[in-house]
């Protein structure tokens, strides 16, 4: 499926983003970023399983 795929993508280009600017000094930005993909990450983890979708199991 596709859709992990573009989550990961926007996640790393976000961590990109998160990197440069903290290594610029810029912590107006640096933070509300962190704070952005800390909420991100929650929103992934809380929403429910799709519908037929098992996941992974161990055999």
């Amino acid at each position: 499926s596709p859709r992990p795929i573009g989550y990961a993508t926007g996640f790393l280009a976000l961590a990109s983003a998160q990197v440069a600017v903290g290594i610029a000094h810029l912590p107006s930005v640096h933070l509300p970023l962190g704070v952005l993909m800390f909420g991100l990450s929650v929103l992934a983890l809380a929403r429910p399983p799709r519908p037929g979708h098992q996941g992974r199991s161990i055999r």
